[in-house]
């Protein structure tokens, strides 16, 4: 049998570990071991916020000497489950760490990029004083020499600007809205020529009945004094809405592309616009002393290529202290609306009377119309960007992008150089021969790519 003195320390010591706590700490106490049921339960939290999560002891408690579930501890000296990556701040579940920075982005960026060109056959030559008229300005001839044309117009490096943003509708940042638009400056190539005749300036073609090389002539000794002028005008601008779903670090330490990288999906839709247009005008005088007159001729091909279809890609950013490096992959699918737009006429005044004709030289009635067609094309873009910290809201970029777009029509490709002399305002009547120039869809690939330098601002 037990002493009594030995009884009562036994009862002494199971009242002051049942109390725990409420008992003064001056003696020792053993640690408490963590049960399943001190995990706490999140609750939700601001009013303002229904996304927002609470830890505080409202939610329940972390038994005292257990483990602090998403980082940190529940009293000092006490190890973490996961890795500090994730904190409980205040009373709210936010993610903190430079990989979540923020639900709130707006980017501007300045863009200077080069630019596919289009192909042009030759449109003005020349040849030197005293070439006979019969072979003036005519290719192959000895002497003629291109004044423009014959090669790619409209293909330099041009500025541009895109701006977009976007917003996590979760704070956790795994799902958010986000949208882009980019224009590029309009991109032209111009020509001024002009003689009162002592000049010998021409446009060449290729005449089909003859099946020889000739030209049309603008300026040359005692029959024509002239002007001529050629206008080309590129665009391209774009603009695309799309969802963003965190593939990674959506689910913390089963993701395994790294504590400080995340991957996010893209789904959307884009639209992209390439616009060309090329227009050549002439005012010819005669100098023909018995066929007093002046003649306007123009010709005007325009193109356009409108996209829209479905985008998917992906991002990868990598996180560093103080800069971050992100890369994205997007591809659409989907139609390419390609319009072809040619039109020419013909104005000779003679005698005081002014005639208007449809048709110019390499625009004439069988090739003037507007034609339509869409094509499935796959647009790929890719993307590098380089980001510094200046200050928790405020950082600065600079990257490459580079797009390609598939079978686009482009205006000078439309010109068929191939002409019936007797199609030449006035036409000859009756037509005889083949209707040319034709039109016929000519298609080839256009690429965007450049430099980007600008900022973003986050919150």
């Amino acid at each position: 049998m037990l002493s009594r003195s030995t009884t009562l320390v036994r009862a002494l010591a199971l009242s002051l570990i049942a109390l725990g706590p409420t008992v003064s700490p001056a003696l020792p106490q053993s640690p408490v071991t963590w049960q399943a049921s001190s995990i706490p339960v999140l609750v939700p939290g601001s009013a303002g916020d229904p996304y927002a999560l609470d830890g505080s002891a409202n939610g329940g408690v972390i038994t005292a000497g257990g483990p602090w579930l998403l980082g940190g501890t529940a009293a000092a000296g006490q190890p973490a489950i996961f890795s500090t990556s994730s904190l409980i701040t205040g009373s709210r579940f936010f993610p903190t760490g430079p990989e979540y920075p923020s639900r709130l982005w707006i980017l501007g960026e300045y863009l200077l990029w080069g630019t596919d060109g289009m192909d042009v056959p030759a449109l003005v030559t020349t040849s030197p004083p005293g070439t006979p008229r019969d072979q003036a300005a005519i290719l192959g001839e000895p002497g003629t020499a291109i004044l423009f044309g014959a090669g790619e117009l409209n293909g330099s490096t041009v500025s541009g600007f895109r701006v977009g943003g976007g917003y996590w509708i979760t704070p956790q940042q795994t799902f958010a809205i986000e949208g882009e638009y980019f224009r590029l400056g309009e991109q032209d190539d111009r020509f001024r020529g002009g003689s009162n005749g002592t000049t010998i300036i021409g446009r060449p073609f290729f005449d089909i009945l003859a099946g020889r090389e000739t030209a049309q002539l603008v300026s040359f000794p005692g029959v024509l004094g002239g002007a001529i002028s050629v206008d080309t005008e590129s665009n391209l601008q774009s603009a695309m809405i799309n969802a963003r779903a965190a593939l990674c670090p959506a689910h913390g330490n089963a993701c395994n592309c790294g504590r400080r990288d995340r991957i996010d999906w893209i789904v959307g839709y884009r639209f992209i616009e390439l616009k060309d247009n090329l227009a050549i005008h002439e005012d010819l005088t005669s100098l023909v002393a018995t066929a007093p007159g002046t003649i306007q001729v123009s010709d005007q091909f325009r193109t356009t290529n409108r996209f829209n279809g479905l985008q998917l890609g992906a991002v990868h950013r990598a996180n560093f202290k103080r800069a971050w490096l992100e890369s994205l992959l997007r591809v659409a699918l989907g139609g390419n609306k390609q319009t072809v737009r040619i039109s020419g006429n013909t104005v000779i005044t003679e005698a005081g009377v002014t005639d208007s004709f449809n048709g110019g030289l390499l625009a004439q009635r069988t090739n003037i119309g507007q034609w339509q067609r869409s094509e499935f094309v796959m647009v790929p873009e890719v993307g590098v960007k380089l980001g510094l910290r200046f200050t928790k809201r405020l950082h600065a970029t600079v990257g490459y992008t580079a797009l390609y777009l598939p079978n686009v029509v482009r205006a000078g490709n439309q010109i068929d150089t191939d002409v019936n002399p007797n199609l030449i305002a006035p036409e000859v009547d009756p037509f005889t021969g083949a209707p040319r120039p034709r039109f016929r869809f000519v298609e080839s690939d256009y690429w965007a790519h450049g430099l980007t330098v600008g900022g973003e601002l986050r919150f």
